[in-house]
């Protein structure tokens, strides 16, 4: 048991030796999380890819059920600053706490994911609010339970998206009426 831990821990710190090192990309980046999703198996559920970010302006965020899924729907605006964004999607346990606070978050489901985003732009140059999204939303019903914003301070906005099931997620971009990121959790 020893010798397997030992070993391990020399496979992680090969792999962080191994990271590419350097700057942020001049062009938006997606960090996709290999085990982000677990699902039901491999024959059922088509594999998960963080899709590109259409710009650094995030403006809402909503919860929507579908005849076969619910939907986490996050819209942005016109691009707005010169940094890169990024964006993360993984598998996340409780215990859950708010960015800034620290603070302790309730979140509904028996999985959860979170998103971050690393980059975003929230407020105009004035100072005034872009970003016009509840920051607790829920459903009732369906797989997904409920989306909480837990962070949203400095360019990062991460939400944790809770829901129940083995329904099948899928992550894409669309561009038909707005730019938009779509995560999607398919009904049993």
């Amino acid at each position: 048991m020893r010798t397997a831990s030992i070993c391990l821990i020399v496979l992680v710190l090969a792999v962080v030796g191994c990271s590419p090192a350097g700057g942020s990309s001049p062009s938006p980046s997606v960090v996709p999380s290999p085990s982000a999703v677990p699902s039901p198996s491999a024959t059922t559920c088509p594999p998960l890819a963080a899709p590109l970010i259409p710009s650094d302006s995030l403006i809402g965020a909503t919860l929507d059920r579908g005849a076969s899924a619910d939907r986490f729907i996050l819209a942005f605006g016109p691009r707005r600053g010169s940094v890169a964004p990024s964006i993360t999607l993984s598998a996340v346990a409780p215990p859950f706490s708010m960015g800034g606070s620290g603070l302790p978050v309730e979140v509904a489901g028996s999985r959860f994911l979170q998103l971050r985003l690393d980059g975003m732009t929230i407020y105009d140059d004035l100072g005034r609010p872009t970003f016009t999204a509840a920051p607790d939303q829920k459903l009732q019903g369906g797989p997904i339970r409920q989306a909480v914003l837990v962070d949203d301070f400095e360019g990062v906005v991460a939400w944790i998206v809770g829901y129940d099931g083995p329904g099948c997620v899928t992550f894409r971009r669309e561009s038909d009426g707005g730019e938009r990121l779509v995560l999607e959790i398919a009904h049993d």
